[in-house]
C-alpha cells in the first residue's frame, strides 16, 4: 500500500508490478476487459490514499482510516460503476460524518496526493 508498482520486478522475464502510484499514470489506452475495468491493476492508487490517510492519522490503522474505508465500502454510497473521484468524495464525507472536519481534511490530502483532486 505504502509503494504501489514496487512489489515485483523480474529483468530476465520482463516482468514488472504494473500498479500506479497516482492517477496521472492511468493509462487510458490499456484494455482492461480482463480486470473488470481495471480493478486490480489500478487498485494501487486508493491503496496509497489508504495509506497516506492512516499515516497521518497515526495510531492504529483501525482507529480511524480503516473505519473511515470500511464504512465507505458498506455504506451503500458506492456505485457500481465508481470513479476514482466518487469514492475519494464517499471517504471524505465518511470522516466527516465519523470524526469531523480535520480528518475529512486529512483523507481529502490523501487523495490530492495521489492526484484524485476535485476540480473546484
Amino acid at each position: 500500500m505504502k509503494a504501489p508498482g514496487t512489489a515485483f520486478a523480474d529483468a530476465k522475464l520482463g516482468l514488472f508490478d504494473r500498479q500506479p502510484d497516482h492517477y496521472s499514470k492511468v493509462n487510458k489506452n490499456l484494455p482492461l476487459s480482463n480486470d473488470n475495468g481495471g480493478v486490480h491493476l489500478y487498485s494501487g492508487i486508493p491503496n496509497k490514499a489508504f495509506f497516506l490517510a492512516a499515516v497521518a492519522f497515526g495510531g492504529h490503522t483501525w482507529e480511524k482510516a480503516g473505519m473511515i474505508w470500511w464504512a465507505a465500502v458498506t455504506s451503500g454510497r458506492v456505485p457500481p460503476l465508481c470513479t476514482f473521484i466518487q469514492f475519494a468524495d464517499v471517504t471524505v464525507d465518511l470522516a466527516l460524518d465519523l470524526f469531523g472536519e480535520e480528518a475529512a481534511k486529512t483523507v481529502r490530502k490523501a487523495w490530492n496526493e495521489v492526484g484524485v483532486t476535485r476540480k473546484i
